[in-house]
């Protein structure tokens, strides 16, 4: 991760009492920092939308579904999103669940389908 700038990354969490006690800016952290572990480069959470990075929302749904529907912004233009899932259908959410989220989402926008 040395040597290359971060990825700025706004992120915004819906369902964030399905993963209590955390706090949507608890989940956040959270999941740039798992997502920065998982691609192998540099993340920082920013509070708008950066003109060149990643727009992130989570969604925890009561049914034990999470998604991340992330755009990938360049230049101020954002691209068309793409959504990523996880489901927990037999328990609560935990904060591991947020860090296979991240690890999932990372690694789907790797492919040359999603760049």
């Amino acid at each position: 991760m040395a040597g290359t700038l971060p990825t700025p990354i706004q992120c915004s969490v819906h369902g964030e009492k399905f993963v209590a006690p955390l706090t949507g800016a608890a989940i956040c952290q959270r999941f740039v920092a798992a997502y920065a572990k998982a691609s192998g480069s540099a993340a920082t959470a920013r509070p708008t939308a950066p003109a060149d990075g990643l727009v992130i929302a989570l969604n925890f749904l009561p049914r034990g579904v999470a998604t991340a529907e992330v755009t990938r912004m360049r230049s101020g233009k954002p691209g068309a999103p793409v959504s990523f899932n996880l489901a927990v259908s037999d328990r609560p959410f935990n904060a591991d669940d947020i860090d296979r989220l991240a690890a999932s989402t990372a690694q789907g926008l790797r492919t040359p389908s999603q760049r």
